[in-house]
C-alpha cells in the first residue's frame, strides 16, 4: 500500500512537471467563414500562409486545420490584452500603451498571416503612439520596419500614407514638405489626418520664414480636429506663439504698449492682440490638454486690451 501511494505521488508530480514545461496555448475566439456564408465557431491557434490551426473548444486536445483557400474569411474577436492597450491609448497614456501593444505583438505573433489580425493592428498603434508623442525620428524608423501586408482598414492605410509628412518633417526638407502639402490639398482625408498635414506644413512654412502663412496653417491645425488631436492642437498653439514672439512688429507693439506712442491701428498691435487672445484661449478652453502654457509665452497674457472680448487678463 505504501509503495502504491509513493508511486501515485511520483506519477502526479511528474505530470505536474510535464505540464509546467508545456508552452501556454494562446487561443482567440473566432469564426471561420465559408464561401457559402456558413461559419464555424472555433478557438484559433494561429496560421501560416497555407493553413489555419484551431480547436473546436477549450477542452479539445487534437488540433484541427484547414487550407487557407477553403476558408473565405476569418473573423477574430478582440483579445483582452489588445482591449487594455487601446484603453491606455484612448486615455492618452501613449508611452504605456506603446509598451502594452508590444506585449500584444509578442503574444499574438502567430496570427500575423490572418487579415486584420491583432499582431498587425498592435504594430500600427505602436506607430500611432510614437506619432502622438511627436517622436518623428522614432516614428520614421518604426514605419520602415512595419509589415503592412495584412492591414486592411481603410483609415489606417490612409494614415500610413500620411506618415510621409512626418518622414519629410524629420528630414527637414522644408521645400519638399511645402510641395507635398500642395499635392494633398484637394485630397479627401479624415480630419485627424488633415490636422497632421496642416501641422507639418505649418512647421515647414515657419522654417521657410513665411510667417503669416505659417500662422494661418497653424490655425488650421488647431481647429481641424480640436476634440481628438490634442497633441496637434497643443503644439500648434505653442508654435504659433513662437512665431508671434519672433515678429519685429509684435516686439515693437509690446514695447510701446500703453505708451503715448502706441498705435492701435498698426499691424504689430493687431498681431499682438491675436497672440494675447490665443494665449488666453489656451488657458480658458484647455487647449493644452493638461499641459500649462509654457512660461516663455505667459508674457502675452499681459497684453489684454481694455476692449478685448471675453475674459480680461
Amino acid at each position: 500500500m505504501k509503495l502504491l501511494t509513493m508511486l501515485m505521488v511520483a506519477i502526479f508530480g511528474f505530470t505536474l512537471y510535464v505540464s509546467a514545461q508545456q508552452p501556454e496555448r494562446v487561443a482567440i475566439r473566432g469564426f471561420l467563414i465559408m464561401a457559402d456564408s456558413t461559419y464555424e465557431k472555433v478557438l484559433l491557434l494561429g496560421a501560416t500562409d497555407k493553413r489555419i490551426f484551431y480547436v473546436p473548444n477549450i477542452k479539445a486536445v487534437d488540433v484541427s486545420n484547414k487550407r487557407r483557400g477553403s476558408v473565405a474569411s476569418v473573423y477574430i474577436t478582440e483579445p483582452k490584452e489588445y482591449t487594455e492597450a487601446m484603453s491606455l491609448f484612448e486615455d492618452r497614456k501613449y508611452s504605456e500603451a506603446h509598451t502594452k501593444f508590444g506585449e500584444v505583438m509578442e503574444r499574438y505573433k502567430k496570427f500575423q498571416p490572418i487579415k486584420d489580425n491583432h499582431y498587425t493592428l498592435a504594430g500600427f498603434y505602436q506607430l500611432e503612439c510614437l506619432r502622438k508623442q511627436l517622436k518623428a525620428a522614432e516614428l520614421v524608423k518604426a514605419v520602415a520596419a512595419y509589415d503592412t501586408q495584412n492591414l486592411i482598414r481603410t483609415d489606417l492605410l490612409k494614415q500610413l500614407e500620411v506618415y510621409k509628412f512626418w518622414e519629410v518633417l524629420n528630414s527637414k526638407d522644408w521645400a519638399r514638405l511645402d510641395r507635398l502639402a500642395g499635392e494633398w490639398k484637394s485630397k479627401r482625408v479624415p480630419i485627424s489626418q488633415r490636422a497632421q498635414i496642416a501641422y507639418c506644413h505649418a512647421t515647414a512654412l515657419e522654417a521657410l520664414d513665411r510667417k503669416t502663412d505659417a500662422l494661418n496653417m497653424y490655425a488650421q491645425a488647431m481647429t481641424a480636429d480640436y476634440s481628438k488631436s490634442e497633441e496637434i492642437v497643443r503644439e500648434s498653439v505653442h508654435a504659433a506663439l513662437r512665431v508671434y514672439q519672433s515678429m519685429p512688429e509684435v516686439k515693437a507693439a509690446m514695447k510701446l504698449w500703453k505708451s503715448p506712442d502706441e498705435d492701435i491701428y498698426s499691424s504689430g498691435y493687431r498681431l499682438l492682440a491675436e497672440a494675447n487672445a490665443l494665449a488666453r484661449l489656451y488657458n480658458k478652453a484647455g487647449m493644452g490638454a493638461g499641459v500649462a502654457l509654457p512660461a516663455k509665452y505667459v508674457e502675452f497674457l499681459k497684453f489684454t486690451a481694455d476692449d478685448a472680448p471675453g475674459l480680461k487678463k
